[in-house]
């Protein structure tokens, strides 16, 4: 994540650091909501009942999909989304040296005396 802020420090000279993580978190946040419920749509769907000693056929397909199919796909489809992904090593590089040179260069700047120091 702090990638992204670094990126986005160098592209629009603003720092969203905070706006990027709170981001994040939300979506793992409402990622754990939709994926819990997901899970209870399917199994109520595939008539999974709760302390059975057996499940139906259905029931148990369902279980084997939650565990094998379905998140495949979530990772193929992840895997989809990365190759669009630029910010690569290279790229990365490139950016920790223009905000190296940012600090330098801010801090050569000599500090403007606010109206309160002036007394």
């Amino acid at each position: 994540m702090s990638d992204v802020v670094d990126y986005e420090k160098t592209r629009s000279n603003r720092s969203l650091s905070g706006m990027v993580f709170s981001t994040n978190l939300f979506a793992i946040k409402l990622g754990i909501a939709i994926g819990g419920a997901a899970v209870g749509w399917i199994l109520a769907w595939s008539g999974y009942v709760g302390g059975a000693e057996t499940q139906t056929a259905e029931a148990v397909t369902a279980i084997n999909l939650l565990y094998t199919v379905i998140p495949g796909v979530f990772f193929a489809s992840i895997a989809v989304f990365m190759m669009f992904y630029k910010l690569d090593n290279e790229h990365l590089e490139k950016i920790k040296a223009l905000l190296v040179l940012d600090a330098k260069e801010n801090e050569q700047r000599k500090p403007v005396a606010h109206n309160a120091e002036l007394g």
